[in-house]
């Protein structure tokens, strides 16, 4: 977040500055799981890097998933792969957090990790938790035909994804109104100018969601020089530093 602000910022009063490659954690893609207690999202980082983050809803904490240099050593070991710590790539991931169990995927084959424990287990396919969704009536939704043509869904941050609340930024703070209309309901009072709460996510059930805030810097100078053949020029203004307070506030409707 704070990079991605940062250079917007630039690109407006710089035009042409190429900043694509170094734009991180501008953005959470969060992986929810099927009883929305909990979902996990990857930050790339720089170099190609990245950190696996566990947000429990139930628990209001946002933390690690893992120690990633424990399971690296770990998968390695088990001959499955060659893996660096800060480059782990895992495929099917998810949890069971009541029993502190992690699953995954590389390859063909399957694993199973115990977060406490630190002991990594090779499993067959069966052994996997359900993760077939399910309708409110409890019976698996029937798979539709994939058609390409239809663009992949992308939930709105300002409507829950029932439709029957929408949630708004109000002097800083973060409210959610039924969108037939009635009371605005504050879900937050702590909400500054200088820190300010922004758009949240909703989970799929609608009961949950999860927001940011945004705590501005200390104004400083930005430089940028230009330079050809025979003659040199700088650009200079005023910036604040933007910094962006991850999973300030699990809130709960």
């Amino acid at each position: 977040m704070k990079s991605a602000l940062l250079s917007l910022l630039l690109l407006s009063l710089f035009p042409g500055l190429n900043l694509s490659a170094r734009i991180y954690k501008d953005r959470i893609n969060p992986q929810w799981a099927n009883d929305n207690s909990h979902f996990w999202y990857r930050n790339t980082l720089v170099g190609g890097t990245s950190e696996y983050i566990l947000v429990d809803l139930v628990e209001g904490t946002r933390m690690p998933a893992f120690n990633q240099e424990l399971l690296a050593a770990a998968i390695n070991d088990s001959g499955a792969a060659k893996m660096q710590p800060d480059k782990l790539s895992l495929d099917q991931l998810q949890f069971e957090l009541n029993k502190k169990l992690v699953y995954f995927r590389i390859g063909n084959q399957h694993f199973r990790w115990h977060r406490v424990k630190n002991q990594l287990d090779k499993i067959d396919a069966s052994s996997l938790p359900e993760t077939k969704s399910r309708k409110e009536d409890g019976k698996p939704e029937q798979s539709k035909p994939a058609n390409r043509d239809i663009k992949p869904y992308r939930p709105s941050r300002n409507v829950s994804p029932d439709e029957k609340w929408k949630a708004f930024i109000k002097d800083h703070n973060l409210y959610i109104q039924a969108t037939s209309g009635g009371e605005e309901i504050a879900l937050s009072r702590d909400g500054k100018p200088e820190n300010s709460y922004q758009p949240p996510f909703w989970s799929p059930n609608s009961k949950t969601l999860i927001a940011f805030r945004v705590e501005p810097g200390k104004i400083g100078d930005v430089h940028l020089l230009e330079y050809s053949p025979g003659k040199a020029e700088e650009q200079s203004c005023r910036l604040a530093d933007i910094h962006c307070l991850e999973t300030n506030s699990l809130l709960t409707s």
